[in-house]
């Protein structure tokens, strides 16, 4: 299997992208190609899938967005398709808190998720996804952070400027001092 490819965006899909990788060129399907710019270079970790005749490549930009994928697809009813699509625009972060806090009405708002499958996606994943070290940011209610990081969904910045930046908003904040530090930060990364 292929882990991980790293190489320059030659092209860019409604849902897939083609990255050249030492001259060669790799067609991988991804849940956000707005992460993507064409002639930048990017390690996206990867996942193959043979298929009768086929091999499918998925690509993600971080291991958590893998991680939540390969979790997904184990779901009966859920495949790639269902799967790249559910995750598609979404904070993954917030994605594998609503697992974890079984919030049944924030599931069924994505793309191709019911009420059945997603509470079998909680049964069978919120422990699994307890492990990560952020989730302990999280209870009933959602932290700060994950409202900024919705926030700036909503303004229209890219899920790839985000991830960026997110690291870099102390946990302690209200919403307003996040939001400022997160423009602010944005700023810095688009002028680099």
């Amino acid at each position: 299997m292929i882990y991980s490819l790293y190489g320059k965006i030659e092209e860019i899909h409604e849902n897939s992208v083609i990255i050249n990788v030492n001259d060669i060129s790799y067609e991988f399907y991804t849940s956000n190609v707005d992460c993507f710019e064409v002639g930048k270079f990017y390690k996206v970790f990867t996942k193959m899938f043979i298929k009768e005749e086929e091999c499918i490549f998925v690509g993600f930009l971080t291991e958590l967005e893998k991680d939540l994928f390969e979790n997904l697809i184990t779901i009966s009813g859920i495949g790639i398709k269902i799967a790249l699509n559910s995750m598609k625009g979404v904070n993954y972060e917030g994605y594998i808190s609503a697992i974890v806090r079984n919030d049944i009405d924030f599931l069924v708002s994505l793309k191709g998720i019911n009420a059945t499958t997603a509470s079998v996606m909680c049964a069978r994943l919120s422990k699994k996804f307890s492990k990560y070290d952020y989730m302990k940011d999280y209870n009933s209610d959602l932290n700060a952070n994950y409202e900024v990081v919705k926030i700036l969904q909503s303004l229209g910045y890219k899920n790839h400027d985000i991830n960026l930046i997110k690291d870099k908003i102390p946990n302690n904040l209200s919403i307003k001092e996040g939001l400022a530090i997160a423009l602010k930060e944005i700023g810095n990364v688009r002028r680099s």
